[in-house]
């Protein structure tokens, strides 16, 4: 039996959230062991979660199934970073949306890319759906944890946080205020928490990271609702400049393929200002291996890779590792983390430039293995 399958049973999903935090090991193997039957998936999008919170992008990338509504096969017409293309057009509109895929981290990096040049530009508000409105005191702390959200415990999420405080923006968490059994009532409660910033003043503009179809124009991706994004121009004199990442999995599929260097690439006719178009800009995603050599999250600024040496001696595979800033608590959420499934295992975290940091190991049943202080 492989070291992946001998973690532990798998009593189900329940327990597998409540492990989430304090052994997200156990809670990995657990969530494997429901994939079959009626709770397959369910239990295939919480592994994916919690591998991702542990940093294992690649083998939550195996289990990844794409959305079944994908763009019409569009062929990549600018092959060159969406930066600053975007930088250009936000030059003329106070707000941009930008969406996720939930369960590919590779589509927070387009929005961490942006926050210095819009900021840059006067933007002034980041308003992100997976903020939980309980975190008050996000700003102020300066880190994320466990209680600031479901999604923001990803590793890059906690880094796009603290990078967003660093330079200054307003964090808005605005997906709340809304039965959770009324699809329509989010919609416009969204809408609604967004229009506040740009019709409080008239100098905010504000920078909006949000989940799938919240960006949308066209309601039948919402069954018939309106979207968000639709909302927000009637509440302000604003329109806002949607961009999608989720609908072109198969061109950030053919761009892998090609050999493209990881980034953001348009896709399509680029950034194309039409009322009747369902966003204005599709993005691709270059992205291949994450912790190879030349990977994604190599190609980000600022980060220094950090090879953990095979453990051998005491305690048994696997062993999850997370890199702490040393001036943060334990409950941070780390920048980094990556399983070392067994002793052959080499991988490489990925630490923040001048800072200092504290790697900690934990094994299968959540016990600490090891802790070492490091600067990059």
């Amino acid at each position: 039996m492989s070291a992946k399958a001998a973690i532990m049973p798998a009593p189900g999903l329940a327990e597998a959230r409540r492990l989430m935090q304090s052994n997200p090991l156990a809670a990995i193997s657990l969530a494997m062991g429901c994939m079959s039957g009626e709770t397959e998936r369910e239990a295939r999008a919480l592994h994916i979660d919690a591998l991702n919170c542990c940093g294992e992008y690649d083998g939550a990338r195996k289990l990844y199934v794409p959305l079944q509504i994908q763009s019409p096969g569009e062929l990549i017409v600018q092959a060159c970073p969406a930066e600053a293309e975007i930088l250009k057009a936000a030059r003329h509109t106070r707000a941009i949306m930008i969406n996720e895929d939930h369960q590919r981290p590779e589509t927070r990096t387009l929005s961490l890319l942006l926050l210095a040049p819009l900021r840059a530009l006067g933007y002034t508000h980041f308003a992100v759906e997976a903020l939980s409105v309980d975190d008050r005191d996000l700003a102020q702390r300066r880190f994320p944890t466990w209680s600031s959200g479901y999604y923001t415990r990803e590793p890059l999420f906690g880094v796009m946080l603290r990078e967003a405080i660093r330079l200054g923006f307003k964090l808005v968490a605005y997906d709340h205020g809304y039965s959770p059994v009324d699809a329509e009532d989010r919609e416009q409660s969204q809408a609604i928490h967004i229009a506040e910033i740009l019709n409080g003043d008239g100098a905010n503009r504000v920078l909006v990271h949000a989940g799938f179809a919240h960006v949308f124009r066209d309601p039948r991706f919402l069954g018939g609702r309106a979207p968000m994004a639709a909302r927000l121009k009637t509440m302000t004199n604003t329109r806002p400049l949607t961009v999608d990442q989720t609908l072109s999995w198969a061109e950030s599929q053919e761009l892998n393929s090609r050999g493209f260097e990881p980034g953001n690439y348009l896709v399509g006719d680029g950034i194309a200002l039409n009322d009747d178009k369902n966003v204005d800009v599709t993005i691709a995603n270059a992205s291949g291996s994450a912790r190879s050599a030349g990977g994604w999250l190599e190609s980000l600024p600022d980060r220094v890779p950090h090879f953990i040496e095979p453990e051998v001696g005491e305690g048994e595979y696997p062993i999850h590792f997370a890199a702490g800033l040393e001036d943060e608590p334990s409950d941070a959420i780390p920048v980094d983390a990556m399983i070392m499934w067994d002793a052959s295992d080499r991988k490489r975290l990925f630490l923040i430039r001048g800072k200092k940091h504290v790697i900690r190991s934990t094994d299968a049943m959540g016990h600490e293995r090891s802790s070492y202080s490091m600067s990059a």
